[in-house]
């Protein structure tokens, strides 16, 4: 399958969002619409896993290859947030250390990650592991419909967990923020829209995925300005990633060159899982010089730097593949 430009741009456009919506330390305003229109990035991440994985059950050990890659990446993240456990004592800032047996319990069932302040995209990660093992259950009993038929009843329970956080009833967002409620629909989404994309691609046109991109960030900026709500997804974010999806899938361009691209494999992943040990770089060079920075200056310049040492980090774990394999990039 040839790759889409268009959404290897989308992947880094969200990769932004999602370091926008973790470092920068002022959410009124600007920032904060960008920050709430960011929380389509997780989704897409899911999205688009779901999407590529359609077409290769038949090939030997796809899961198997897909958890194990997943999984090295994890064991990068749990190595920085050491580093940054690191960093933050050698500089006398809260290290915000908690490894007990209820958080790795918290983390293995609903993927709450609360070890130390640099750990929370690990979620994601092993959320993204428990969803390619269940579509691997799904592939093997050849029960893939299931899947789809969870969508929106996942859905539904992802939006109602928002509103009883929103309201209350529950005190954490874990509890519907994890693989089941919003990685298997978005998952099992993205794989859906491959299934069905020549019929998708028919069914909708430019401007009406345009009009629903602008609905949906339309409801997330009346949410969070007008209602002042803060929620991790909002309905407008699924109208996003799906508008965007398609749009992205209906116009691929020519491949783009450049040497950015040529890093795309998992350029966007060494981003998520390396953003906030390069926030905490940044937040640790601004509390030895005693410079005043804003918040989104902060979030551009943690951006940078991640995209920088992520292509760094890309590089060198595509050339180890590489000499693992035999000379063979997979």
């Amino acid at each position: 399958m040839k790759r889409n430009s268009l959404l290897d741009l989308l992947k880094l456009l969200a990769s932004f969002g999602v370091v926008f919506g973790h470092t920068c330390q002022t959410y009124m305003g600007i920032n904060g619409i960008i920050s709430a229109v960011g929380t389509f990035a997780v989704p897409f991440f899911f999205l688009i896993s779901g999407y590529f994985s359609w077409g290769k059950q038949d090939e030997s050990g796809y899961v198997k290859k897909k958890v194990g890659h997943v999984f090295e990446i994890l064991l990068l993240g749990i190595f920085l947030c050491g580093l940054g456990y690191l960093l933050l004592r050698m500089i006398g800032m809260d290290t915000g250390a908690n490894i007990s047996g209820y958080n790795i319990y918290r983390f293995l069932i609903f993927n709450a990650s609360f070890f130390f302040l640099t750990s929370q995209p690990l979620w994601f990660l092993l959320a993204l592991i428990y969803c390619y093992l269940i579509f691997g259950i799904l592939v093997k009993f050849q029960e893939i419909k299931v899947g789809y038929f969870m969508i929106p009843i996942l859905l539904l329970g992802l939006f109602i967990g928002e509103v009883w956080h929103l309201n209350g009833i529950i005190d954490m967002n874990y509890y519907y923020r994890n693989f089941l409620f919003e990685g298997i629909p978005f998952f099992m989404l993205g794989h859906w829209v491959h299934e069905n994309e020549k019929k998708i691609k028919n069914a909708f046109l430019d401007i009406g995925l345009i009009i629903v991109f602008i609905l949906g960030t339309s409801e997330i900026i009346y949410s969070k300005v007008v209602l002042g709500h803060s929620l991790d997804v909002y309905i407008g974010s699924v109208l996003i990633v799906f508008s965007l999806f398609v749009l992205a899938i209906k116009n691929n361009p020519k491949q783009i060159s450049g040497k950015l691209f040529v890093l795309k494999k998992d350029l966007t992943m060494y981003i998520y899982v390396n953003h906030l040990f390069c926030y905490q770089i940044v937040m640790g060079c601004i509390a030895l010089t005693g410079i005043h920075i804003s918040g989104s200056i902060i979030a551009v310049i943690t951006f940078i730097l991640a995209l920088f040492s992520g292509g760094i980090m890309d590089m060198f774990f595509q050339f180890a593949r590489k000499k693992r394999n035999g000379g063979k990039l997979c």
